[in-house]
């Protein structure tokens, strides 16, 4: 919602030049967007290293969730694995896109 109040500002600060207004926008939206998108890179590195498990429950000590309750489970696997990973779970949404497909094909016959 911020970057949506952001450019509208920007917009109505600049209505006869929106290349203008999109300039100024980005400016401020960029690097808030790229520290998001490194905090979230290092999350998912985190959880796909080799000590997961130690480095998930370090993190959340250090944000004041010390609850010993619930469990955190990662799973540790090689970049080979992540790589197979994605491919198959892509090949899954090409078949289920596909059933979909042929199933509304028979079923106009």
């Amino acid at each position: 919602m911020l970057d949506a109040a952001e450019l509208a500002l920007t917009i109505v600060a600049h209505t006869d030049d929106i290349e203008t207004a999109l300039t100024q926008y980005e400016a401020a939206m960029f690097p808030r967007a790229k520290a998001a998108a490194d905090m979230s890179a290092q999350g998912l590195d985190m959880c796909f290293s080799p000590h997961a498990p130690r480095e998930s429950r370090q993190l959340l000590h250090e944000h004041g969730h010390t609850r010993r309750r619930r469990r955190i489970t990662c799973i540790v696997i090689s970049p080979g694995q992540r790589q197979a990973a994605q491919t198959f779970q892509a090949s899954q949404s090409s078949l289920t896109s596909a059933r979909g497909t042929m199933e509304t094909t028979l079923s106009k016959r």
